[in-house]
């Protein structure tokens, strides 16, 4: 081969390595292009701040003495909920969530009424067996508190 011939065999094959590497950071753009973002949220801000108020609850359970107790009545069908120190004179509100992470449609929703004794009676008979989330988001005045634990109904 001539001194001509191999500077060009040089020549194309760098502008043929070139092109390629071209091409495949164009079809690397396109593709990543195409992709769902879905970490990406709408409102990153308030979502914040709702996880900030959650983190503030549970603080203020646990600086209240704020473990609930549980108690399973099996002949009633029933669980009954125990809330510590609460001041039977003021305003109690929130709700009491049954959450089935297997299953959505199976989340049962109660609101907080305790008796005098700060006890409250779930019925469960109509639940099916197996692993249960329970969180109990509450308020006292305009205290915010929240407890959150797993049962295990047979």
């Amino acid at each position: 081969m001539t001194e001509t011939g191999k500077g060009r065999a040089w020549g194309v094959g760098a502008f043929t390595a070139y092109g390629l590497f071209v091409v495949f950071v164009l079809g690397m753009v396109l593709f990543a292009s195409l992709q769902r973002s879905e970490l990406a949220e709408d409102h990153p801000y308030e979502r914040g701040l709702a996880y900030q108020t959650r983190v503030d609850r549970i603080r203020n359970t646990a600086r209240n003495d704020g473990a609930i107790a549980f108690e399973h009545l099996v002949a009633e069908k029933a669980i009954v909920v125990r809330f510590p120190n609460l001041p039977s004179e003021r305003e109690i509100s929130g709700e009491i969530r049954l959450l089935r992470p297997s299953n959505a449609s199976l989340d049962r929703r109660w609101p907080v009424r305790p008796d005098a004794n700060g006890a409250q009676e779930i019925p469960v008979s109509d639940l099916v067996s197996g692993l249960w989330r329970v969180e109990i988001d509450w308020m006292v005045d305009s205290v915010g508190y929240y407890y959150q634990t797993r049962l295990m109904f047979p």
